[in-house]
């Protein structure tokens, strides 16, 4: 991302930003860190900012689960 350092606020010429919505209050163990609680059913919206407006892209939401821990992501949980 770039932007002009001199005023306070950022002007962005070129960058993104991803959103992180978790989707349960439950947590799940991790299968790599296998830390007790740390993953969670997550929605993930990616946005592209050009200029600084942003712009959705075309399917830019996915679902999965994610570790807070070590950040092991995949679309389903393994076998317990």
């Amino acid at each position: 991302m770039m932007a002009n350092e001199s005023s306070s606020s950022s002007f962005v010429i070129i960058g993104g930003n991803e959103r992180k919505i978790a989707l349960e209050q439950q947590r799940h163990p991790c299968p790599r860190c296998h830390h007790a609680a740390s993953v969670q059913l997550t929605r993930c919206e990616t946005q592209l900012v050009i200029l600084n407006k942003t712009i959705g892209k075309p399917n830019n939401m996915r679902v999965r689960y994610e570790c807070y821990e070590c950040h092991w992501r995949d679309q389903q949980l393994p076998d317990e």
